[in-house]
C-alpha cells in the first residue's frame, strides 16, 4: 500500500492559506442571517433591473437570487452596454463589471456580500451606462 510519502512533491500539497480561505469563507456564509441578507439583496437587484427595464424600454429581467440578466432589444448588444458600464464617460467615476453573456443579455452576479447601498449605486451605475450605450429613456 503506498503512503503520502510516495507522492512526492507537487503543487496540490500543503495548502494550507487555501483551507484557512475556505473555512472563513465557510464561516461567512453559514453565519446567521447572511443567506437572508443575500436573498434581500436579490430581491433589491430584481427590483431595481425590473425599474430599469421599464424606463428604458428593455424586454425583462431573467434569473434568480443575486444571478440575474437584463433582456435588451435588438437594437441594443450586451457588449456595447459593458463597455460603457465599464468605461464611464467621466473618467474619475467608478465603472461597473457586467457580462455580455450573449448578444442580447446582460449578466450581472455581485458578491453574496453587497450591501444595499453597492447595489443602488450599481443600479445608477447600470441606468447611466444603458444611457450611454443608446437605450431609450
Amino acid at each position: 500500500m503506498l503512503g503520502f510519502e510516495a507522492l512526492g512533491e507537487g503543487n496540490f500539497h500543503g495548502a494550507a492559506l487555501v483551507c484557512a480561505a475556505a473555512l472563513a469563507l465557510l464561516d461567512e456564509v453559514t453565519a446567521p442571517g447572511f443567506l437572508d441578507r443575500s436573498a434581500e439583496r436579490g430581491e433589491q437587484l430584481a427590483a431595481g433591473l425590473r425599474r430599469l427595464s421599464a424606463r428604458h424600454r428593455l424586454h425583462g429581467v431573467h434569473g434568480r437570487g443575486l444571478l440575474r440578466a437584463l433582456v435588451l432589444p435588438d437594437t441594443l448588444s450586451a457588449a456595447r452596454v459593458a463597455d460603457a458600464a465599464r468605461e464611464p464617460a467621466d473618467l474619475a467615476a467608478d465603472g461597473l463589471l457586467v457580462n455580455p453573456a450573449r448578444p442580447r443579455r446582460l449578466r450581472l452576479m455581485p458578491a453574496l456580500n453587497i450591501s444595499a447601498d453597492e447595489v443602488d449605486y450599481a443600479l445608477r451605475l447600470l441606468d447611466a451606462a444603458l444611457a450611454r450605450a443608446g437605450a431609450p429613456a
